[in-house]
């Protein structure tokens, strides 16, 4: 079983590798695609009693001097994987974290502006109902002057009429 769970590890280790060259332009999909019926064969065979492996698989893609000429393969230690794993971690709660904050921050201007909006709502409806007071209280003392005048003129005439019964009928 542990030379089983080598063979798939070296296995997935050599297909890591080609998908790193292939990324950084070292390998084409032509090059992955002429090994791609070895790879399907170990893939959907090598349970089988009567399995051969081809260990040579990789040969003609000469992996390891790409590697090589390349910068090679970084292989991690669990604690290197365990310390990136934790950086990861810690990147991904300070963007969390972060995300928070900007939608606490949005929120609390979401509120102020509703705030704003408010006040201002409010100050329009006080200034209308001022000027509605204002147009009330014109409309009334009109009204006053309207009386007063008609008044003015009811004694003028009451006047004039008293004036004209008291004085002597021309003959």
């Amino acid at each position: 079983l542990d030379g089983q769970r080598e063979r798939h590890n070296y296995h997935v280790e050599r297909l890591e590798l080609m998908l790193r060259l292939l990324d950084n332009d070292n390998l084409t999909y032509d090059d992955i695609n002429s090994i791609r019926d070895d790879v399907d064969y170990y893939i959907q065979s090598n349970q089988d009693p009567d399995f051969q492996e081809d260990e040579t698989i990789y040969d003609a893609l000469n992996l390891d001097e790409l590697d090589q000429e390349k910068g090679g393969l970084v292989q991690l230690s669990k604690k290197d994987k365990d310390a990136e794993k934790a950086q990861k971690e810690k990147e991904d709660a300070e963007r969390e974290e972060a995300r928070r904050r900007e939608e606490a921050e949005l929120e609390r201007k979401k509120k102020l502006e509703e705030e704003k909006r408010q006040k201002e709502e409010q100050r329009r409806q006080l200034e209308n109902e001022r000027r509605r007071q204002e147009e009330e209280k014109r409309r009334q003392q009109a009204e006053v002057q309207r009386r007063q005048e008609l008044q003015r003129q009811q004694e003028a005439a009451a006047a004039a009429a008293k004036k004209s019964a008291a004085a002597p009928a021309p003959a």
